[in-house]
């Protein structure tokens, strides 16, 4: 079956035809598995230091001399990419930051002809528009360039967060060029334990990320790269220890299953601690600091208390908290009226419920995430 379709109007022109050898006999394609398939894997972050924020480059190279010598096939496309990082290497929670979603959806009042990216479509494919992205700054967490030998220019773009629904993130990739937009909707995962399965790889650590990206489009590169941003509130934060970390990956062609996949892998090393700092020669230090009282220090007074936990990046993460306030101090909430399990779930228990607040500081460097975010 065969179709030909534009963008402005539908069902134009749809017909069937059969594929015939050099005899006019019928025949199917064949000598599938004879296509070549090794695409290439580089991972390196801009820094070497420990517990640092960090922004990463990935880069994916795929041989094409088929396309440009005569006579010679070409390399199959690569259909699914299956990226997992090494354990310790997690989201850096200071990027999130004034950090924005880019909507699904046509913007309101834009050119018909320009949406801002795909929508899900039918069984969760989504449906890509012809028109180049249009995502607000806020929502960018990095860039994009491929190069083809089917154009002359590098597609060259960026990438962006979508709205999701964590430990489950969705990226937008767009990239274009003399008149070729390009949009790629991957998907993110965060292990939650240890043993877990996402994608097919098995999870190492908690907070470890796997990437996903599924049905691409067959179109053949030579060098894929992805610069996730850097400086103070990078993408990524790098693991607590210096050690040789390696990235896995697992690539799928379009003329599976006659073409086995490729499992290339790339490793990158952590030589510093923190801020340039020795390696640590043993177990990772862990001194958390805490400072806590009263407002009062009338014997028998009402009085409120307050406390303050830290702990500096050159330590080991913190798993789990538990506070026990000190002895006769005790808390009147008899006419404090309950807020329910489900309210509480839901962030809507009532102003009167409210005995406190907390303030929250996450992730390394200068710059961590405060939350709640200030007003």
């Amino acid at each position: 079956m065969a179709g030909a379709d534009t963008w402005e109007t539908a069902g134009l022109a749809e017909g069937s035809f059969v594929s015939h050898d050099s005899n006019d006999v019928a025949a199917g394609l064949s000598g599938c598995g004879g296509l070549g398939f090794a695409p290439s894997l580089s991972v390196a972050p801009d820094t070497s230091d420990a517990d640092t924020p960090a922004g990463l480059t990935v880069d994916v190279r795929v041989p094409q001399e088929g396309l440009v010598t005569p006579g010679a096939l070409a390399t199959s496309n690569i259909k699914n990419t299956t990226v997992m990082l090494p354990p310790g290497f997690v989201i850096n929670p200071g990027q999130a930051a004034g950090l924005q979603a880019c909507e699904a959806g046509p913007v309101s009042g834009a050119d018909p002809h320009r949406d801002n990216l795909p929508l899900p479509g039918e069984d969760g494919e989504e449906e890509r528009f012809d028109g180049p992205a249009d995502c607000q700054n806020g929502s960018k967490v990095g860039t994009v360039q491929i190069a083809t030998p089917l154009l002359k220019e590098d597609l060259e773009g960026n990438v962006y967060i979508l709205r999701s629904n964590p430990p489950h993130l969705k990226l937008l990739v767009a990239a274009s060029a003399e008149g070729v937009n390009l949009k790629l909707v991957g998907d993110v995962e965060l292990c939650e334990a240890t043993g877990e399965m996402i994608g097919g790889r098995t999870c190492e650590a908690p907070g470890q990320l796997v990437a996903t990206f599924s049905k691409t489009p067959e179109l053949p590169f030579t060098d894929f790269k992805l610069s996730f941003s850097g400086g103070a509130q990078a993408a990524l934060d790098t693991p607590t220890r210096c050690g040789t970390y390696t990235t896995t990956s697992d690539f799928t062609p379009w003329s599976t299953p006659a073409t086995p996949d490729a499992f290339p892998s790339s490793r990158f090393q952590v030589t510093l601690g923190p801020g340039g700092t020795a390696c640590p020669s043993g177990a990772l230090p862990f001194a958390p600091v805490m400072t806590a009282g009263s407002t009062s220090d009338q014997a028998g007074a009402f009085t409120g208390f307050s406390m303050l936990l830290q702990r500096g990046d050159d330590q080991q993460r913190i798993e789990s908290l538990s506070f026990r306030e000190p002895r006769g101090l005790a808390g009147l909430i008899s006419s404090v009226p309950l807020c329910g399990e489900a309210q509480a779930n839901a962030g809507t228990c009532p102003a009167g419920s409210q005995i406190g607040h907390a303030v929250v500081s996450s992730g390394p460097g200068p710059y961590p995430l405060v939350l709640p975010q200030p007003g």
